[in-house]
Parts: C-alpha cells; structure tokens; sequence
C-alpha cells in the first residue's frame, strides 16, 4: 500500500500550483524557511545513516532520540519504503530541467520527509521524531554548526595542553572539575573515526553480480558517523559546560576561548558563535518542525 493515495503527478502539481498562489501567507512563509536548505543531497545521507543495521552501536554516542536507539528497526522500516517512494514520485519529473526540476525535486522532499516522519511520530511519538529531525537538521543541513563543533573541539582538547608553548594561555579555574571530563570526551570524539572504521573492517564484504551497478558507500557512511560522533560529543561538553558555570564564570569561558582560539588556531573567533551554542535551551528548540505544517 502507498504513502500516496493521491496519483502521484497530480499531487505534486497541485503542491506546486498551491506553492504560487499562496506565498504571501504566513503560513507559506514558515514553510520556505523551514524547506529553504533540505535539498536531496543532505537529507538523504541524513536519514539514511540511522537506518544501516552496521550503525546501531554507535546510535547512542551518535546522539539519536532515545526511543530510536531503543528500537532501531522502526526507522529502519521506514526508511526502507522512503527512498523507493522518493525515486517513484520523481519519475514524472525526470525530463525537466534546471529551475523546474529543482522546484519539481523540492516539493517531493517535502511530500516524502514529512510523510517519514508522520510514521515514525504515529510508532515512537511527536518527540521523537521531532528530535531526529533536528538531529538531521544540525548534523547534515547546518554548516555553521559543523563549523563551530571544529573549532571548539579544538578549545576543548588544546584547552589544558599549554605547557609546550611559548605562551601559555591557563585554563579557567572555574573548568578543572571538568577537566578530565571534558578529556574523556574529546578522546573518544576525536578517535571515533578508528573505532567505527576498525568496526566496519569486521563485516563481511558484500558480493555485487556484474551485472548490477550497485554503489557501495560504506566509507564514506563511516566518515559521517564518525564525523556525527565529534560533534555530538563536542556539544555534549558544551552543554555540560553551560549547565555547571554561572552567567559570570561562563561570560569568563567564552572570552577565553576566543583568546584561545584567535592565539593558537589563528582562525576568527566569530565561528564559535557562543551566543548561539552556550545557551541552556536545545538547538533548534525554538525552530518549527514539518509536522507543524500540513503537506
């Protein structure tokens, strides 16, 4: 039975005719904000990652929602009808070109990931399916995130390391309670990709026929859940960080930081965006989710 009772070219189109005549709504607005970057390319190494039976020990580390890790095989059944009904919707489309297909691709990513989603909300709870869309949503859609977890994982694990240079920056006194941590997490963060690798070395090579052109993406799935794992711990730190020191003492943390990162990477300060990730609500807590909005 299909997600889509509606035949399929049809209800693209009606989406896509409904899309023209009501931008100017509120409505409309909310939704281009929230679809604005959930391209093809991103969501579907995104929600394709928690579905690979090989990932399920790392599910945890990799920061998943709880009742996901609890029962894997949810999203793994979705996800098994996600892919086949995206490559089906798009078939009328597969002769456009550029703008039109773009447009075409855009309203199929919306008709299928909020689908998905509804499922898995229907199965786990609104919740859950909620955080694996934010999950998604930082881990593969937001580069300024990925951005900020690099350059503060770098803090955090050079933070206590200053006694080979020739300046010295000292760590705040207000984070040795946290400091070995804060190690321990970094060490686990920054070796994740040896961990998962060595994992995956221990699987059995799946066998391809000839005739079949199948892509094999195994690497590059390892280096994005190893990628997932470093910043998902980075920001565990953060958090804890933000939830043991005071307003003074963190206002103290994140001028140290700077001077750290400015000092010893080089790099401008500005990508640590602290106003944005040492705050005490979840990231994206304040942002809409597609199950808010009727497809």
């Amino acid at each position: 039975c299909s997600l889509f009772p509606v035949p399929l070219p049809l209800l693209v189109s009606s989406q896509l005719k409904s899309d023209c005549y009501s931008m100017e709504s509120e409505h409309e607005a909310m939704m281009e904000a929230l679809w604005k970057d959930w391209q093809p390319l991103y969501w579907k190494p995104g929600l394709s990652l928690p579905a690979l039976p090989w990932v399920r020990p790392f599910l945890a580390m990799m920061g998943l929602p709880k009742k996901l890790i609890r029962q894997p095989q949810v999203w793994e059944q979705i996800h098994h009808q996600l892919i086949p009904e995206y490559e089906e919707l798009m078939k009328p489309f597969s002769r456009l070109g550029g703008d039109e297909h773009t447009l075409a691709e855009r309203q199929v990513v919306k008709i299928v990931i909020t689908k998905a989603l509804t499922q898995l909300s229907s199965q786990l709870g609104k919740e859950t399916a909620v955080e694996l869309e934010h999950w998604t949503r930082r881990h593969f859609l937001d580069n300024d995130f990925r951005s900020a977890m690099s350059d503060w994982r770098f803090v955090l694990q050079r933070g206590s390391q200053y006694y080979d240079d020739e300046k010295p920056i000292a760590p705040l006194l207000a984070l040795e309670p946290l400091w070995p941590e804060i190690e321990k997490i970094t060490y686990y963060g920054i070796n994740g990709s040896e961990y998962i690798m060595k994992y995956m070395m221990t699987l059995p090579t799946e066998k391809v026929p000839e005739e079949e052109e199948v892509e094999i993406n195994w690497e590059w799935q390892a280096i994005d859940a190893s990628r997932v794992i470093q910043q998902e711990l980075t920001m565990r730190i953060l958090n804890k960080i933000t939830q043991t020191l005071n307003e003074q003492e963190l206002a103290e943390f994140l001028n140290w930081a700077i001077l750290f990162q400015t000092e010893k990477r080089g790099s401008d300060p500005k990508y640590l965006r602290g106003d944005k990730y040492l705050k005490p609500l979840p990231l994206y807590s304040d942002f809409p989710s597609v199950l808010d909005f009727a497809i």
